[in-house]
């Protein structure tokens, strides 16, 4: 089946992070000074994830919807951005793509990426960040970054207990490392810190996706049968006769 998000055009006066349209007209003055872009997508690979404020999310990636990129626009030979193409490639290599923008409706109706306005044209961001007035930087809302990963998580299968273990290995590897220099670096404390608080939440995360033993694998092996052994007279019928 083919997956079609169409995208609404600029207008004068659009609600507010609604799809794709504008955030918030400004004036020209106002209008910050971030670079044009095109549309995207975000996506997720199973084996990716990552901790973040606390909690294991996943470990998003950018899907350009940029006509003529992938595919994007082709299908209907008008160039008109619609993205079957990058999609449809992502998805054939196993990501979940959102292409929903509102995510079911769990940001309140706003969507998790959004057109804003720029001094050369349009540009899309994400839920968490907020442009800035006559500046190339965005403001991010951990709170706000926290409630979009939280919803795009529960719209994912969660990580297979070989993921974590690798991530844990991986963690323990980088924290060793660390801690041999820590005493002397406080550069290398900070790491560790980090580290050792990363490993926890991927701790966690193995013992609740560890599935409880069952019955069977809590009861005792079965104890060996004994060995027959013959009598000595009948081993040795020869030393019985002498």
């Amino acid at each position: 089946m083919t997956t079609k998000v169409r995208f609404e055009q600029p207008s004068e006066a659009p609600p507010a992070r609604q799809g794709f349209a504008p955030r918030q007209p400004q004036t020209a003055v106002a209008l910050p000074r971030l670079p044009t872009g095109y549309p995207w997508l975000y996506a997720h690979y199973a084996s990716r994830w990552r901790v973040e404020g606390g909690e294991l999310v996943p470990d998003l990636i950018q899907v350009s919807l940029q006509p003529g990129v992938s595919g994007t626009g082709r299908e209907d030979g008008t160039g008109g951005g619609m993205p079957d193409g990058a999609v449809l490639d992502m998805q054939r290599r196993g990501a979940v793509v959102f292409t929903d923008p509102t995510l079911g409706g769990a940001l309140d109706g706003e969507s998790y990426v959004a057109r804003v306005q720029t001094r050369g044209g349009y540009t899309w961001i994400d839920y968490a960040a907020e442009p800035l007035a006559n500046s190339a930087q965005l403001k991010i809302d951990p709170a706000r970054r926290m409630r979009m990963l939280r919803a795009l998580r529960e719209l994912v299968a969660p990580p297979e207990p070989h993921i974590i273990e690798a991530a844990i290995d991986r963690l323990e590897r980088d924290h060793a490392a660390a801690y041999r220099d820590a005493d002397r670096n406080p550069i290398k404390q900070r790491e560790v810190a980090r580290l050792s608080a990363e490993l926890d939440v991927w701790r966690a995360a193995l013992e609740q996706g560890t599935p409880t033993p069952t019955l069977e694998a809590d009861e005792p092996a079965p104890k060996p049968k004994a060995r027959r052994t013959r009598s000595k007279s009948s081993a040795d019928p020869v030393q019985a006769d002498a």
